[in-house]
C-alpha cells in the first residue's frame, strides 16, 4: 500500500466517526447526544485516549484485545490450542 492509498484509507475511517458517535448515542452507550465539530481534532483526541497508559503499562486497545481473545476462545475459537510450558 503506498502512502498516498494508506493515507486515503486513514481519512476514510476517520470520516466514519461521526456515524460511530451517533450510533454510540443510539445504542445508550453515551448518557448525551453529541456531534463532531471537527472530525480530525477529534481522532487525535480519542487516539491519545486509546494509547493512554495505565500503571502496569497496557492501554484500552491491549484490555480490548485482551478481552476479545479471552471470549473468542471461550466460545471455541479454532487455530489456538493452550500452550504445553504454562510457566511464566
Amino acid at each position: 500500500m503506498t502512502d498516498t492509498t494508506s493515507r486515503a484509507v486513514c481519512l476514510n475511517r476517520i470520516s466514519m466517526l461521526p456515524m460511530v458517535i451517533e450510533g454510540a448515542w443510539a445504542t445508550n452507550n453515551l448518557p448525551t447526544r453529541m456531534k463532531i465539530t471537527n472530525v480530525q481534532e477529534f481522532a487525535a483526541d480519542l487516539i491519545h485516549e486509546l494509547n493512554d497508559e495505565s500503571e502496569d503499562g497496557s492501554t484500552r486497545i491491549h484490555r480490548m484485545l485482551d478481552k476479545a481473545i479471552e471470549n473468542a476462545i471461550s466460545q471455541g475459537a479454532f487455530g489456538i490450542e493452550e500452550h504445553e510450558q504454562q510457566e511464566a
